[in-house]
């Protein structure tokens, strides 16, 4: 779960390594770090809303998002949410590298 957690919300830190070719990086990295926080809550605090709403075992399930989703929508949302997390994870690691 740490991992998890460890892995959500980092990142936001690399915008610091551009900050030399940035117009106004004094102004413009606050606000692009206080926007992409604000999405980054509403999106993960939707998906917590939505599991909780569907999944009501969701303490015990090891893969809540997945089952919400096939509860949800079926095989295809299962499918989406795995390449969603493909994705998600290629991209940072592409990023952080």
């Amino acid at each position: 779960t740490i991992l998890v957690l460890f892995f959500a919300f980092t990142g936001f830190e690399a915008i610091l390594v551009s900050t030399g070719e940035m117009h106004e990086p004094r102004k413009n990295i606050p606000f692009a770090l206080v926007i992409a926080m604000i999405i980054i809550a509403l999106f993960y605090g939707s998906i917590l809303y939505v599991c909780i709403g569907i999944l009501p075992t969701l303490a015990n399930s090891s893969q809540p998002v997945t089952e919400a989703a096939q509860l949800f929508m079926g095989f295809p949302g299962t499918v989406m949410i795995t390449i969603g997390a493909v994705f998600s994870v290629s991209g940072t690691l592409n990023s952080v590298m």
